[in-house]
Formats: structure tokens, sequence, C-alpha cells
């Protein structure tokens, strides 16, 4: 790979920002071997980043959404299969968490057995300081964990 050539950094950054590339352009200026191939990876990994980015969204809830029987309090955190909130029990008084598979997501077997094997997981904790109910849905627009 020919790490010389200024335009290599240049289109990587434009991949790691998302930006436009004209790819059909760069590849036709550029002639065969090693630089050439840098590109067509780069190319590669940009289709790949889309691809990720269209199914990795998130339906964000916003506080006083309600999933079934619990409302939302607010986000925890997000992670790669998906979003935590703090939401009450409109049923019992308590709080819980709820994970909510990303979009796109409900359809990847893997993640879904992820998510069974971490409420399996966390059903199974014993602690004074923890309280040990898992239950997992299926809806139409989400998976959820709580």
């Amino acid at each position: 790979m020919d790490k010389s050539d200024p335009r290599l950094l240049e289109i990587a950054a434009s991949v790691a920002d998302g930006r436009p590339v004209d790819w059909q352009a760069l590849l036709a200026e550029t002639p065969a071997g090693d630089l050439r191939e840098s590109f067509r990876a780069l190319e590669a990994l940009g289709r790949l980043k889309a691809v990720h980015a269209s199914t990795s969204q998130t339906a964000a809830l916003t506080p006083g959404a309600r999933l079934g029987r619990y409302e939302i309090v607010e986000p925890i955190g997000a992670g790669g299969m998906g979003e935590v909130y703090r939401a009450r029990d409109t049923h019992l008084p308590r709080e819980v968490a709820i994970k909510v598979l990303r979009l796109g997501s409900q359809g990847s077997a893997v993640l879904r057995k992820r998510l069974e094997r971490e409420a399996r997981v966390a059903a199974r904790l014993s602690h004074p300081r923890t309280f040990a109910h898992c239950t997992t849905s299926d809806a139409k627009v989400r998976s959820t964990f709580w």
C-alpha cells in the first residue's frame, strides 16, 4: 500500500465521517495496485458502515412514553444492542430497567438470543440490593427486556 499518497488518509477520513466519496471517479483515476485495492477496501467499509447505520437506529423513547404497563422515566444508556431506560411499573410501586433492541435488529436471531441469554443471567442474580424479575417481550416495533 502506498501510504505516501495523501488521498488515502483523506478518503479514510471521509469514510469515517460518513462524507460522500465519488468511488467511480476515484477508482477510474487510480492505477491498479495496492493503492487502488486500499481504496476498494475503504469503499467496502463505507458500504458496511452505511448498512449498519440504517439498521441500528432506535426509536428514542421519551419520558412519559408507555411500553405496556411500564412508563419511561429517563434514558440510562445505550450500547451495541440498543438502549436502556429507567421506567416505572404502573401496576406495582417499583422502578425497573428496560432494554430496547435497536430498530432493524428484531430480525437478528443472534441479537435476540443474546438478549434472552442476558435476561436468564440477570434472573439468576442474587444480592441483597437487587430484585430479580426478568421478562422478555416481543412487540411489533421492538423487543424489550425488563
